[in-house]
């Protein structure tokens, strides 16, 4: 009775070892099957925008923050420096501007005088002219008179030609191109003394933190990441002969290393269009690969996959084994008591 029960029970497992053998030997067909899949995490990577010591760290490897938390300080008493120097240029630059104004003003002040005594001296001319005609006014006197005329044509040339030179140095009541240059320069050197202050772009858990006070750190140096949880993906690798498979929308189950005993599902979002081909770089002669097996290693087809109701606790880098759902309700059975049988196996290793 023994050896029956025995024979029976050997008979029921060669059976379904071969069962299974058969049924993942013709998955890639199928329904699709890999173990090469693992999760991703959106990461930030922060880097300061100025360089400079590092004066202060507020956060410990670990920790969740939020957008606008300060992470870290770099010393910014020189940019302070720097922005007392701009704002003392801007003070200089407006009041150089100021005076080039008041003197525009007296400048116009000058021509109107000058267009006064013109009229003036015109009128004089004209007046000893008319008396020298009739022999009461001497010729000297009409000389002088003259004179007269052309020294306050002259000054009032000379008056015009003052007022457009510093006119040309100065726009009045608009900025000049020095003021313009002196706010720009504190503009900027306010804006670094404030990225002094590195602050979280986005959400995320910091990992892999290796800063201490005292580094020194360099505008767009990495120095540390942030990695959002709440959006995370699988990225999972099937053989290409499964192609036809794996369109979008397709599901699929999924067993976590990390979570033995438990099945998630989820479905495909994209498939990569083009594998990184290495004996064919871009712009370079293509070198052909010479093999002689009859059997060769399959290419590979990169999915990304949405998990539906996915676990928080999981990594970035965490493995999985996944299997696409064939539409098949006798293949799909026995897809999932194998899956099933993955996540189980996973207790052991």
């Amino acid at each position: 009775m023994n050896s029956k029960i025995y024979k029976y029970s050997l008979n029921a497992v060669l059976v379904t070892a071969v069962g299974f053998s058969a049924f993942l030997i013709s998955s890639d067909n199928v329904a699709p099957f890999t173990t090469q899949a693992t999760v991703h995490n959106m990461i930030a990577s922060v880097a300061p925008q100025v360089s400079g010591v590092v004066s202060q760290v507020n956060v410990k490897n670990g920790d969740f923050v939020n957008v606008g938390d300060v992470l870290f300080k770099v010393d910014g008493s020189s940019y302070s420096i720097l922005a007392d120097k701009a704002e003392a240029e801007l003070t200089r630059a407006s009041e150089l501007d100021k005076a080039a104004v008041q003197s525009i003003m007296s400048a116009e002040r000058t021509i109107e005088l000058r267009k006064v005594a013109l009229s003036n001296a015109t009128s004089d001319y004209h007046r000893v002219q008319k008396l020298h005609s009739r022999k009461l006014a001497t010729t000297k006197e009409l000389d002088d008179s003259n004179l007269a005329l052309a020294s306050a044509k002259s000054g009032l040339d000379i008056a015009i030609a003052e007022y457009n030179q510093l006119k040309s140095t100065s726009h009045g009541k608009d900025l000049n191109s020095d003021i313009k240059v002196a706010m720009a320069n504190l503009e900027t050197a306010q804006l670094n003394l404030e990225r002094t202050s590195v602050t979280a772009a986005s959400s995320g858990y910091i990992t892999n933190l290796q800063l201490h006070r005292g580094t020194y750190v360099s505008n767009g140096e990495h120095s540390l990441y942030l990695v959002d949880k709440s959006e995370s993906w699988i990225s999972a690798d099937f053989n290409e002969k499964g192609i036809d498979k794996l369109s979008v929308g397709t599901e699929v189950r999924i067993v976590f290393d990390a979570k033995p005993g438990f099945v998630f599902t989820g479905y495909i979002t994209s498939q990569d269009a083009a594998v990184y081909d290495q004996y064919n770089p871009s712009n370079q002669i293509a070198t052909v690969s010479n093999d002689n097996h009859w059997i060769r290693e399959q290419q590979k087809v990169r999915t990304r996959i949405h998990v539906i109701n996915g676990n928080d606790t999981l990594i970035g880098g965490s493995r999985a084994t996944v299997m696409v759902e064939a539409g098949n309700q006798f293949v799909d059975r026995i897809g999932a008591v194998w899956m099933q049988m993955v996540s189980l196996f996973r207790y052991i290793y």
